[in-house]
């Protein structure tokens, strides 16, 4: 049988990775003799958020959330229960009715399963956690003896359970701040306070990739003159100090050479102080955006059509202008008549309530994000 300090340990492995409940559900049921465990988690409409079976065939999960969760004696006892407080047997199935029940004798019964060990883990305004402990036909029931061991656990799955749902949330928000900065012109990367890189979205390893004015090496990043990596990283670590980022000291910035003779990269360096990315990442302390003044950021169209209900036409129009096309330019590459280009023009300046052309530049650039 498996001790007790191994199991603990098995435990807290889930926190961070979902697949280690299945190992540890097992390494449960060991411990207090049993053939199937049920871990859950219910959100407040009712629906199954989390689901860990083991010892029973997966496919049983389909037919007991579509209709006998409902039905089941045990979940709704346990759910009356104080978070860890532990009911088994006749205390939790309510007695020998409940082996004449519907749940017991179209489901549980053919389950080859008879006796239940329950446990309510969390129960607050988001969620409703519970853990089913289970035992074949034929077995005894459970006794103090096992109910005394799974008190003895039920801090640790809770406490993983808390932090396992904190972890999930948190990968959440990993994924839609990489999303959002994956669309981004500019590049970002997010580093610790030595300037070792923890996140490159794809425009600053598309700049990194070029070794014209910066680089990744060895998980750092560089500038092609030693100089100025010093002074890269000298910023980086004082803008990291920074305990409480104010208009004077909260980020800096500087010019990075490249050696294709092309406009020097533009380096700005900001603290990540008490903000969402060291939720995601501990070891976050900086965000550093990198902008190459030669390239040409992707203006959104539908953006522009959806402010301020301009035709697709339109849009582009305006999108190249924004960008520094020429009205001639424009006409000459799209192989139309200068006169429709003007009078597509016109209908735009009406739209979006400007009289010139400069106007409409000056206002497209103040509401559209070109980071």
């Amino acid at each position: 049988m498996m001790k007790e300090s191994e199991l603990i340990a098995t435990i807290y492995r889930t926190v961070g990775e979902s697949s280690q409940w299945q190992p540890a559900l097992l390494s449960l049921m060991d411990v207090v003799d049993a053939q199937m465990a049920f871990l859950f988690v219910i959100d407040n409409n009712q629906r199954f958020r989390m689901s860990e079976l083991q010892g029973l065939d997966q496919a049983a999960l389909s037919p007991y959330k579509d209709y006998y969760a409902a039905l089941d004696t045990h979940l709704h006892n346990a759910a009356k229960l104080p978070i860890g407080r532990i009911k088994a047997g006749y205390d939790l199935n309510g007695g020998p009715a409940f082996f004449e029940s519907e749940f017991f004798c179209d489901f549980y019964s053919r389950l080859d399963l008879q006796w239940c060990m329950g446990i309510v883990l969390l129960n607050d305004e988001e969620c409703y956690a519970g853990l089913g402990i289970h035992r074949n036909k034929g077995t005894a029931e459970y006794g103090a003896n096992e109910i005394n061991q799974l008190q003895q656990i039920t801090p640790h799955l809770q406490l993983a359970l808390k932090l396992h749902q904190r972890f999930e949330g948190l990968e959440a928000i990993n994924q839609d701040l990489t999303s959002a900065l994956e669309k981004l012109d500019s590049g970002f990367v997010i580093a610790d306070q030595y300037g070792a890189a923890l996140f490159v979205n794809s425009a600053a390893q598309q700049l990194a990739s070029k070794n014209d004015g910066i680089k990744l090496s060895g998980g750092f990043l560089c500038a092609e003159l030693h100089s100025e990596t010093r002074h890269l990283m000298e910023l980086v670590a004082k803008t990291a100090n920074n305990t409480v980022a104010t208009p004077s000291n909260n980020n800096g910035a500087l010019r990075l050479s490249r050696s294709s003779g092309a406009s020097p990269l533009a380096v700005s360096v900001m603290p990540l102080v008490g903000g969402v990315f060291q939720g995601v990442q501990a070891r976050a302390r900086v965000l550093i955006i990198i902008a190459d003044p030669a390239r040409q950021p992707q203006i959104p169209t539908s953006l522009i059509r959806q402010l301020y209900g301009l035709t697709s036409a339109e849009a582009q129009l305006a999108c190249a202008l924004l960008a520094g096309t020429s009205v001639s330019n424009y006409a000459a590459e799209h192989g139309i008549r200068e006169v429709t280009v003007r009078n597509h023009l016109q209908a735009i300046l009406h739209k979006t309530s400007t009289h010139r052309q400069a106007e409409l530049i000056a206002t497209l650039s103040k509401v559209i994000p070109r980071i």
